[in-house]
């Protein structure tokens, strides 16, 4: 299992609410959606996280960021895009 891919996951449903909804709801298309391709047992394992202790921790983190977690993430959106 790649960790690096679950942690870019994870990282981004910290710093975007939005994303981490969708992680929520579609592991493998919330990935996709950000360029990493997760294997059966990396989706798996997404199923498992407490996706509301995720939320609820990320959300105390953007709170501390400020404006600085949004611009950071749409100038990681630009570059993907």
């Amino acid at each position: 299992m790649n960790r690096d891919a679950i942690a870019r996951v994870l990282g981004h449903a910290m710093v975007d609410a939005h994303f981490s909804d969708q992680l929520k709801a579609d592991p493998a298309a919330a990935a996709k959606s950000i360029g990493i391709h997760l294997s059966t047992a990396q989706v798996t394992a997404l199923k498992h996280v407490d996706m509301t202790q995720l939320q609820q921790t990320g959300s105390l983190i953007r709170n501390k960021l400020g404006p600085q977690a949004l611009l950071d993430q749409q100038q990681q959106q630009a570059r993907m895009d």
